[in-house]
């Protein structure tokens, strides 16, 4: 199950969603983790054209809910952190 997830939204509110395997356990609050991950959506999602809202989440497997409060600014309401805008042509 996801450890992290991703999702990107529309202007219009259409909502996709990616997971990787990356998993939290061992990190401490006061120390740096840097992780490279590419997150593509599942295969049969053909994002539509247009500009997209990448947000991040720490998803809890057994509920596969927003879990852990980052130490950044930008939460929503969903428990994501807006990291920008991506573009698909």
């Amino acid at each position: 199950m996801p450890f992290g997830s991703s999702r990107s939204s529309t202007a219009e509110g259409a909502v996709a969603l990616a997971a990787s395997e990356v998993s939290v356990k061992g990190w401490s609050p006061d120390e740096k983790v840097c992780v490279d991950v590419e997150i593509r959506p599942e295969p049969d999602v053909k994002p539509a054209p247009g500009d997209y809202e990448l947000a991040l989440a720490v998803i809890d497997p057994r509920t596969q809910q927003p879990a852990i409060r980052l130490a950044i600014e930008g939460r929503d309401q969903d428990g994501c952190y807006a990291l920008g805008r991506v573009t698909v042509e």
